[in-house]
């Protein structure tokens, strides 16, 4: 059975603060509405969730980053994964009854331009990136090593673009 769809081994609301970020790409989007019900069940009284999801769409990106970008959207999507999910995760907390729910985004900036920032989104972006590459090059049918000339010229393209990746943060509090 899928982890999203098991019960968290928690009582009910046992925590104050309950956390979850960047799981666009492992839970489909049927399963989202359950699974913040199910944080905000762990959740106590006065007790706050906090989603954090990333938009795949990077901002400022060149020809290859798309192309990397494309190729995992397809993917996702081919996988019933919401690639837009992101910018869609507040009506989640409102569903299963949080009050007090906002949302903002944060711009971070990918590549060494970025200083430290950067150069850690980019570490980020291009280990998931390499991660989801043996599936990715398989459904898209694409070959290792064209893949990973892909990857090599986004490297090298967000320099040039001054590429960026938007976080959404999502949080509502329990009453």
């Amino acid at each position: 059975m899928l982890r999203y769809l098991l019960p968290l081994p928690f009582e009910d609301a046992s925590f104050d603060f309950v956390h979850q970020r960047l799981l666009m790409f492992a839970v489909p989007q049927l399963y989202w509405q359950p699974l913040v019900n199910e944080l905000a069940r762990v959740t106590g009284p006065n007790g706050w969730v906090e989603l954090v999801e990333v938009n795949p769409f990077l901002k400022n990106s060149g020809p290859a980053t798309g192309r990397v970008v494309d190729l995992i959207v397809q993917f996702s999507r081919q996988r019933t994964l919401d690639p837009d999910i992101a910018q869609h995760i507040d009506p989640f907390l409102r569903a299963a009854g949080l009050k007090h729910v906002e949302m903002m985004t944060r711009e971070i900036p990918v590549g060494k331009w970025g200083e430290q920032p950067g150069v850690m989104a980019l570490r980020d972006i291009v280990t998931i990136v390499q991660a989801m590459k043996p599936l990715v090059t398989v459904q898209m049918q694409m070959s290792s090593k064209a893949f990973d000339a892909l990857v090599k010229e986004m490297e090298q393209e967000v320099e040039q673009y001054h590429t960026t990746v938007t976080f959404h943060i999502a949080y509502g509090r329990r009453k």
